[in-house]
């Protein structure tokens, strides 16, 4: 009876050990699954921060790739020196943030002071190429297309005013040909309304003297006098003809030709020194006050804020401030990003130095 009694105790006992074990046992397994979902969510995390620094240090690179090209005009060397750089930055942050932490007594202060130097240059020429690329792109970003643009105005203006210099000239020159033919044309008519009758009576006179016959001769001293008159008549007829047409038709007109040909000369010399005075204008400004060369979006942002604010921010301060801003924030993802996996890692490095040392020590001593 006892017996069957301690067995019925040490049965029940038993089980609720077994009970008691195998539900410790599901509370541990969870928990081991709970740590270990969350080192996996934890590593996935880390290597998607490290993808984003990769990302910030290939968009630098692509930024002093572009910076190195338009200042040397050497593609493949600015791309291979682009390359060493921002490797070079990269292996820094990631090899001496290692030895930083896990042999920091065995590096000397120039060590230090050198690798600081280095990483400090390398982020201030990431910084100054970030900073000159994104400058370029917001610093009035259309101000070739509105300089050609206001050229072009200028150089359409330049040919509307000389097609219509060189209309008038010839319409005037064509008006002095016309009053010159004119002016030759009425003096012409009156030396003939002058002359011709005076020619047609003395010729007149001279037939009517050849019925006077003295005997069979008629050429007597009227005759002669009528001859030599006619004669004188017509020599200064066409003496005067000729006077009068290098006087209107040649001379006079040369003359007042040269003028107006010298007139239209000066005005063709002055629109051409107003035409070279404005390109220069055009090239020399700035067009640092001008909406149009600037971007429509920072300079909607500007006059909503300097009207509603009453204040007055240039749009080169913006174009400053916004572009140091995005260059400190690229080199500063770059940093943190590569230096999180740093710090991530570190321990697992320093087991690795740790059992270098103990088989090294090992070694030694066997």
């Amino acid at each position: 009876m006892k017996n069957e009694t301690f067995s019925a105790a040490s049965g029940t006992d038993s089980s609720e050990f077994s009970g008691n074990f195998h539900g410790q046992g599901n509370i541990l397994s969870g928990l081991m699954r709970e740590i270990s979902i969350s080192r996996i969510v934890w590593t996935v995390i880390q290597v998607f921060y490290l993808f984003i620094g990769a990302g910030a240090a290939f968009v630098s690179f692509l930024m002093e790739k572009e910076v190195f090209v338009r200042i040397t005009q050497q593609p493949e060397f600015s791309f291979w020196m682009v390359s060493i750089l921002e490797s070079a930055k990269v292996m820094t942050i990631i090899v001496y943030g290692f030895l930083f932490r896990t042999r920091d007594a065995e590096i000397g202060a120039g060590t230090r002071f050198i690798v600081k130097f280095f990483q400090i240059s390398l982020i201030g020429l990431s910084i100054t190429c970030s900073l000159a690329l994104v400058s370029f792109s917001l610093d009035r970003p259309n101000l070739e297309k509105v300089r050609a643009d206001d050229a072009e105005q200028i150089e359409a203006l330049y040919r509307e005013r000389y097609t219509l210099l060189q209309k008038n000239r010839h319409a005037e020159t064509a008006g002095l040909r016309a009053a010159a033919q004119e002016a030759s044309k009425q003096e012409i008519q009156g030396l003939r309304e002058y002359y011709e009758p005076r020619i047609r009576e003395l010729r007149a006179e001279m037939r009517r003297e050849m019925d006077n016959r003295v005997g069979s001769q008629f050429i007597g001293p009227r005759y002669k006098e009528f001859e030599r008159l006619l004669e004188k008549t017509e020599a200064e007829f066409a003496r005067k003809q000729a006077a009068l047409s290098l006087k209107s038709g040649g001379v006079a007109y040369e003359n007042a030709l040269a003028r107006k040909e010298e007139q239209y000369r000066q005005a063709e010399l002055q629109l051409l020194h107003w035409r070279t005075g404005e390109l220069e204008k055009i090239h020399a400004d700035t067009y640092s006050h001008n909406d149009r060369a600037g971007n429509p979006l920072v300079s909607a942002v500007l006059r909503t804020f300097n009207e509603g604010m009453h204040v007055n921010i240039r749009q080169i301060s913006v174009v400053c401030f916004f572009s140091l801003l995005m260059a400190i924030l690229l080199e500063t993802a770059i940093y943190v990003s590569f230096y999180s996996g740093v710090l991530n890692f570190s321990s697992k490095l320093d087991l690795v130095f740790v059992m270098d040392g103990t088989r090294a020590e090992g070694k030694k001593n066997f």
